[in-house]
C-alpha cells in the first residue's frame, strides 16, 4: 500500500513578515517593526488606491498582515484599537469594505484572519466566521460596543 506523504506546516507568525507588510502599506500607515509603533491607517486618502488605477496601490492582504503584526507585537489596546489602527471612521469603513470583498485569496489559518477574529471580540475557541464578509460585519458591530472613537 502506498501512503500519502504529509507534514503539517504551521503558518508563520505575522511578525515574521512585518517589514514586508510595512513596506507595502507605508504610504497609508501601519506597523513599523523597527520602532514597534503603529501609524493609524489612512485608507480614505485619495492619493492611494486598492488597485485599478494609476495611484500608488495599498494591497488588502498587506493591510491585514500589518494589523496582525501589531497584535502579535502586543501594542494594540482592547478598547481603543479602532483609533490606534485607523486614522478616522472613513478609513475604518474603507477597511471593512476591503475585507468584505476579500474572499478568494485567504486561508483560515492565515495569521491576519486569527488577529481580526480577536479584534471582533470572538475568541479563537468560539464559533468562527464563514466568510470575510461575516467578519467585516462583526467588526462593524464591535465598533458600536466600544467607547466612542475619533471624537
Amino acid at each position: 500500500m502506498a501512503t500519502i506523504s504529509y507534514t503539517y506546516e504551521p503558518p508563520k507568525p505575522a511578525l515574521d513578515n512585518a517589514q514586508r507588510a510595512f513596506e507595502d502599506v507605508r504610504i497609508a500607515g501601519g506597523y513599523n517593526p523597527a520602532t514597534n509603533t503603529f501609524s493609524p491607517l489612512k485608507l480614505d486618502d485619495k492619493n492611494i488606491s486598492f488597485g485599478g488605477d494609476d495611484r500608488p496601490v495599498v494591497d488588502g492582504s498587506s493591510i491585514f498582515d500589518t494589523i496582525a503584526a501589531a497584535l502579535e507585537a502586543g501594542i494594540v489596546d482592547n478598547e481603543l484599537w479602532p483609533t490606534q489602527l485607523f486614522a478616522n471612521a472613513e478609513s475604518f469603513q474603507d477597511f471593512v469594505i476591503s475585507l468584505r470583498d476579500f474572499e478568494e485569496c485567504f486561508k483560515l489559518r492565515d495569521p491576519w484572519w486569527s488577529a481580526l477574529c480577536v479584534l471582533s471580540g470572538k475568541g479563537l475557541d468560539d464559533e468562527g466566521f464563514c466568510t470575510a464578509a461575516d467578519l467585516a460585519e462583526r467588526l462593524t458591530e464591535r465598533l458600536d460596543e466600544l467607547p466612542e472613537q475619533w471624537a
